[in-house]
């Protein structure tokens, strides 16, 4: 099995990223496209690996206009239009083990380094391209070019794609010991309850649906395309309006998962 490292020359943050990985040991590839555009993986992926892919790490810039200097961690995926790559209404897996371990991994990164104090630590809800049908997550650094070119932060993130490269997850679920696997709905794109949770509980996020982009229907597909399978919804309740919250309990009740209001 293998774990495959990608980033994208046009990224700034990807390229200072790349500079800290071992590329010795780790499958790394940088392409000259945009990682979210891309419709399959480069064939010279599939020259060099023979065996299972288990998890694609994406080393990536976050961009937004607040220009707020953040360490995030994501899988991509769109419940609607697909206006930054990847196809409409559809997600690509989210390993919710191997995000929790990142998130973690960040935090402990920011408590050692006092030059990354003003950094948030956070989540991201699903977004962009690429919809690859492999366990995908997006390591970011951000806002902007002046944060994109911080070493320190880059350097962080690397550390953070080494432990994941290095520590072996077993996705199965008799492996994941006390760790709960969940789905979350609602809140802003940056997760923060469900970020506060996951740093402070023992439970894994994968794919994480906002208010601002709330679809019903895309439900099912967040449970099928989260590993290992989700065994719980954790509902962000002041984060949705009275109908999506009733759209949600309707659609979990079909799919007979759990849910909990947060």
């Amino acid at each position: 099995m293998s774990k495959i490292v990608l980033y994208s020359h046009q990224d700034i943050a990807g390229e200072n990223i790349s500079k800290f990985l071992d590329k010795g040991i780790n499958i790394i590839f940088g392409i000259d496209e945009k990682v979210i555009n891309l419709n399959d993986l480069p064939a010279k992926i599939y020259d060099i690996v023979n065996d299972k892919i288990d998890l694609i790490i994406v080393a990536s810039r976050h961009k937004s206009e607040s220009k707020k200097q953040t360490l995030c961690v994501h899988s991509p995926g769109n419940f609607s239009d697909a206006k930054l790559g990847g196809d409409e209404k559809c997600l690509s897996i989210a390993p919710a083990l191997s995000i929790r371990e990142a998130l973690i991994e960040f935090k402990k990164q920011r408590e050692q380094r006092q030059n990354l104090s003003k950094y948030d630590v956070t989540l991201e809800v699903t977004h962009h391209g690429p919809t690859l049908n492999f366990p995908i997550v997006f390591v970011e650094v951000g806002s902007c070019e002046d944060s994109w070119n911080d070493l320190n932060a880059c350097e962080a993130a690397g550390k953070v794609i080494k432990r994941m490269c290095d520590i072996d997850i077993n996705l199965n679920k008799k492996n994941k010991k006390n760790i709960k696997v969940a789905i979350g709905i609602g809140g802003n794109h940056y997760a923060s309850k469900f970020t506060k949770i996951l740093l402070n509980k023992d439970i894994a996020f994968g794919h994480i649906m906002p208010k601002y982009n709330f679809n019903e229907e895309m439900i099912e597909e967040m449970i099928s395309k989260t590993i290992p399978k989700p065994e719980i919804t954790l509902i962000d309740w002041n984060g949705l309006n009275g109908e999506q919250r009733n759209n949600t309990i309707k659609r979990l009740e079909q799919a007979n998962l759990e849910w909990r209001k947060v």
